[in-house]
């Protein structure tokens, strides 16, 4: 995916969904600070998992 741009809107996507689903649970009754700390971990597993494709692979010595 090495596309900066791919990148940074895929991970722009993901946060919003990702704030939307927040929002609603606080809305439903959801303790917000519980909330608020799922939304970080959640938002640092997507930056983890992008990061990691952005980050070239090793060449594979068979090829």
């Amino acid at each position: 995916m090495g596309d900066e741009s791919t990148s940074d809107g895929l991970r722009e996507y993901l946060a919003s969904e990702l704030r939307a689903a927040g929002t609603a649970a606080v809305r439903a009754g959801a303790d917000p600070d519980a909330v608020t700390a799922d939304l970080q971990e959640r938002l640092r597993r997507v930056n983890r998992m992008l990061a990691a494709l952005d980050t070239p692979a090793e060449p594979d010595p068979a090829e």
